[in-house]
């Protein structure tokens, strides 16, 4: 799963193996070390919510945490959608947005780039 901030926006690209493991167990979750501890890990996840009605984000002692209402979740997971989208409310009148992508091929080769595990790109037949 990668994982880009900007400002007050999130977006997580899920692989197909990220995808059947969101689809068989509900969750999804990895992670980033800073440093040798455990205090200096940031963890992500994302797990289907039966109950929820929108997507929701949260932040507490060093976790990510995203739900997706279940039947959404599948629907994506399950079609030809790529993007998973919503916002929440933070305060002071500003909102963070949530994307959950699914992990598409580069059209353009680029060295150093993990291509591995991604869907296939839709524009792929198309010249750039």
């Amino acid at each position: 799963m990668k994982v880009r901030l900007r400002k007050n926006t999130i977006r997580f690209r899920l692989t197909q193996t990220d995808v059947a493991t969101l689809l068989r167990a509900g969750t999804v979750d990895d992670s980033t070390s800073f440093g040798p501890g455990a205090d200096q890990r940031l963890s992500y996840s994302i797990r289907a919510d039966e109950h929820g009605e929108k997507i929701a984000i949260g932040f507490c002692a060093g976790e990510i945490a995203v739900t997706v209402p279940a039947a959404a979740l599948n629907e994506w997971l399950a079609g030809p959608q790529i993007e998973l989208a919503g916002e929440q409310p933070i305060g002071d009148g500003e909102k963070i947005e949530i994307g959950i992508e699914k992990d598409l091929s580069c059209l353009k080769p680029r060295p150093g780039k993990d291509d591995e595990d991604t869907f296939p790109n839709p524009k792929q037949s198309e010249k750039c």
